[in-house]
């Protein structure tokens, strides 16, 4: 079976890919990169994807997709899902942390469609970050970035996502 990943160089997208490569050999990761060829994302997936191809033996295919930001997020998932032709499609999107107000759109993302599915929708980041230690995955975790800039890999410490991280790390 042929499984897509959308991978965005953070915690949750790379304990799926961890997983999904654990138990399958036809693994793609998709990258969805906005707006101008060497957006960061683009740039943080490519050693993590060798990192997960290492510890699991796997031999994962990347596909990056630069697009034009949409009106949503699920649009622009459903849009990279049609130009493949995969048995099915995971994202990492956890929940939000209880009692934060802000939740970054998470609660509200819609996406219909019968081969995407959203694995972790009822973990928070915390649960993730655990699961990182159950496996022993340091190295792996190291790699992953909250927020990214256009000019690379730069986790501020200051925006919603690095907060949330803090919290999960807490």
């Amino acid at each position: 079976m042929s499984i897509g990943i959308f991978a965005s160089g953070g915690v949750d997208s790379t304990m799926l890919l961890y997983e999904t490569a654990r138990y399958n050999s036809n693994v793609h990761a998709i990258t969805i990169a906005y707006d101008v060829r060497d957006y960061a994302e683009a740039k943080v997936v490519k050693p993590i994807i060798e990192k997960v191809s290492e510890l699991t033996g796997c031999n994962i295919e990347s596909k990056i997709y630069y697009l034009k930001r949409t009106k949503s997020k699920g649009d622009d998932f459903l849009y990279a899902a049609t130009k493949l032709n995969l048995n099915e499609y995971l994202i990492g999107l956890t929940k939000s942390p209880a009692g934060w107000k802000e939740d970054q759109g998470r609660s509200n993302i819609q996406i219909k469609a019968d081969r995407l599915r959203l694995p972790y929708k009822d973990l928070c980041k915390r649960d993730i970050i655990l699961m990182y230690k159950q496996y022993k995955l340091d190295d792996l975790l190291s790699l992953t970035v909250s927020c990214v800039s256009r000019t690379g890999p730069i986790p501020c410490g200051a925006c919603w996502w690095c907060k949330e991280r803090s919290w999960a790390n807490g």
